[in-house]
């Protein structure tokens, strides 16, 4: 199945009297050349299942252009017509996996990642991650790390502070419940400063060291 932005860009194409630059989909689609090259491959290997005898050709300083008898590009279109009838929206589809990965993954995932398997570039999943970001806080939903899963407070403090790097709104909790971890829950949010901490009392709190205790108490009472 086609995403939508590959069924825009054929579109485009079958409408075309003369060959399309790059830079016209990049500007019209706002996104990067690679992600151009992506999906015009991506094109490419579908028109290819589907035995279509139409190829997409670059012509050098020029842009693409179908190449293909008359009857060929007519047989195509009507292709194309019965793929748009099934094809979901891919930026909302990407969206939505970007998000359930992040609620649902045990590891870091980085955005080199999630770039090589949506088949994007790493400057389109920034910016829908800054999308993401939004959404996120729209929703008042945090992105739980678990320091338990960490072999010690240094190795989970990377990692919040990974993610916060990317703006994802982090909340720091214990994992699988676990009530000996909340000094370790402790130890990490006064070094990253989530903008949620999980599972931690102040019954917990005033047992740290008092240079300690009013840090971890206004991470508890209010914002940062």
């Amino acid at each position: 199945m086609l995403t939508i932005r590959c069924c825009k860009i054929l579109s485009d194409l079958l409408m075309a009297s003369s060959p399309v630059d790059k830079h016209v989909f990049m500007d019209k689609y706002n996104v990067s050349e690679r992600s151009i090259k992506y999906d015009i491959n991506r094109l490419r290997s579908w028109l290819n299942d589907k035995k279509s005898h139409v190829n997409i050709a670059y012509i050098p300083k020029l842009g693409f252009e179908l190449s293909g008898n008359s009857a060929d590009i007519y047989n195509l279109q009507q292709i194309y017509n019965k793929e748009t009838e099934t094809t979901i929206v891919f930026s909302t589809e990407r969206l939505r996996h970007i998000i359930l990965t992040l609620l649902t993954e045990k590891k870091f995932i980085t955005v080199n990642d999630l770039a090589k398997y949506l088949m994007v570039s790493k400057n389109t999943i920034s910016r829908d991650i800054d999308t993401v970001q939004n959404m996120l806080e729209v929703w008042d939903i945090y992105i739980g790390v678990m320091v338990k899963s960490f072999a010690s407070v240094d190795e989970a403090v990377r990692t919040v502070n990974e993610m916060q790097v990317m703006g994802i709104p982090v909340s720091v909790g214990l994992g699988g419940a676990d009530p000996a971890m909340w000094l370790k829950v402790a130890d990490t949010a006064i070094k990253t400063k989530p903008v949620h901490v999980n599972q931690v009392s102040l019954e917990q709190v005033i047992q740290l060291p008092h240079s300690e205790l009013l840090v971890v108490n206004k991470l508890l009472l209010m914002p940062w």
